[in-house]
């Protein structure tokens, strides 16, 4: 189940963050179920939890069912610099 501060189920969710002002979150969960859905990333709900504590980066554990299980970490807000990795390849390397 999402936090409604860093984890979200919609776009809609973060839009209404932003809205009110609110940090950007740094999980939506339903475009992020429908990208693994669509590259075979697993079966199932995405669960997730929060690993270690908040500072300048988000970690998660993200698990769908037994076979599929990774960390996932999210910078905070910001440009990022061309170098930093995109999700298809933090999922590729775990």
């Amino acid at each position: 189940m999402p936090d409604g501060v860093t984890v979200v189920a919609s776009f809609e969710k973060a839009e209404r963050l932003r809205e009110r002002k609110k940090p950007d979150p740094l999980l939506i969960l339903e475009p992020l179920q429908e990208y693994f859905d669509e590259n075979g990333f697993g079966e199932g709900d995405l669960l997730w939890g929060r690993l270690g504590l908040q500072s300048t980066s988000g970690t998660f554990h993200l698990q769908r069912d037994e076979g599929f299980q990774v960390v996932l970490k999210r910078r905070l807000g910001g440009p990022q610099p061309s170098e930093v990795m995109d999700l298809l390849t933090e999922v590729e390397l775990l």
